[in-house]
């Protein structure tokens, strides 16, 4: 009976191992009929290109080749398809109804070659990690701790690219980016990093301010000047705003604002993230002890294509750290200036 069994077994088993060798013989007939009919990639980039700019001229130009190599390819490409693509009058090419659909169709799959080939260089390198992140953070927060970071891996090479655009995941190289507020979208993976607050400083050296003053105060000290893309902040944080005429200056980033008030030129409204470095290091004063809660957090967001690096989890785990220990500095901050 035993024997019977196994033996009924093995037949199961070998059947089934049959049926496993006939599909993968079958995907291997598809695929390589699919790999035969596959159009040189020269003839494919040539159409694309004289497709898209509606120029046999234009096209050679674009790709580095003569007029005539580009017209060789496209009726190559033609033959093997068995329709014309393009409608010729003289040296003026239009696409026909075919040449249209496939044109976009084209399009779309050398498309997806150029991600993947982008995505497949991304990942050559397990050691290297490109991150996009606020200037004004990136200066004032991060670079202060790099030397943390290098101390633990060495061996990890960090990309910082500074910018103030929203981050595209789909055309950027950044592996990952830290922004202020929620900028998910479909396709990423974000958490939440720190807080931040809102609080006024000025130069070291500026007389005219010091932290026992109140908000009004400040306001009203001789030869107050600001920073006037803060004046919609100065009323959303303190519901007060410096009247019109008042000295100011603009700027586009924060990193320029903390400049002009290391100078002691101005009373400036700042992230507590960017202005704490320069406060320790004696080039800033904090002014007033009112700290107001920011209403936007940081956090770090990641394409899927990233979700699994080496590079990524460990920059992600040791920037949770960094950001906990720095939030454990802002409530003792908060708390001495309640003492006080």
């Amino acid at each position: 009976m035993q024997t019977t069994l196994s033996y009924i077994s093995a037949s199961k088993h070998m059947q089934q191992s049959m049926f496993f060798l006939l599909i993968c013989e079958l995907n291997s007939h598809s695929n390589l009929k699919i790999m035969r009919d596959l159009p040189p990639l020269p003839a494919l980039r040539a159409f694309e290109s004289a497709a898209r700019l509606g120029s046999v001229t234009r096209a050679a130009e674009e790709l580095h080749l003569t007029h005539s190599a580009i017209s060789h390819q496209i009726k190559q490409l033609e033959a093997l398809i068995g329709t014309p693509l393009f409608e010729r009058e003289g040296k003026r090419i239009a696409l026909t109804p075919a040449g249209r659909v496939y044109a976009y169709e084209v399009r779309q799959a050398l498309s997806f070659i150029a991600q993947a080939t982008q995505h497949a260089s991304r990942h050559l390198r397990e050691d290297v990690l490109h991150i996009s992140l606020l200037p004004s953070f990136a200066t004032h927060w991060l670079i202060p701790r790099l030397r943390d970071w290098y101390d633990q891996y060495p061996n990890i090479q960090l990309i910082l690219d500074a910018s103030l655009d929203v981050v595209d995941f789909e055309t950027d190289k950044a592996d990952c980016a830290i922004r202020m507020g929620n900028i998910s979208r479909d396709g990423t993976k974000q958490i939440t990093l720190m807080p931040d607050w809102q609080l006024l400083v000025a130069g070291i050296n500026d007389p005219r301010y010091h932290l026992d003053q109140t908000v009004e105060e400040a306001m009203h000290a001789r030869g107050f000047f600001m920073i006037v893309n803060d004046r919609g902040l100065w009323a959303s944080q303190y519901q007060t705003k410096p009247a019109d005429n008042v000295p100011s200056l603009s700027v586009n980033d924060s990193n320029l604002a903390l400049a002009v008030a290391e100078q002691n030129m101005c009373l400036l409204l700042t992230r507590w993230s960017i202005a704490a470095n320069g406060i320790q290091a004696g080039r800033l004063k904090q002014v007033s002890r009112s700290m107001v809660l920011h209403e936007s957090a940081y956090h770090l967001v990641w394409p899927d294509r990233s979700n699994q690096s080496h590079a990524l989890v460990l920059f992600q785990n040791w920037l949770i750290e960094q950001c906990k220990m720095f939030e454990q500095f802002t409530q003792l901050r908060l708390k001495q200036l309640d003492e006080r």
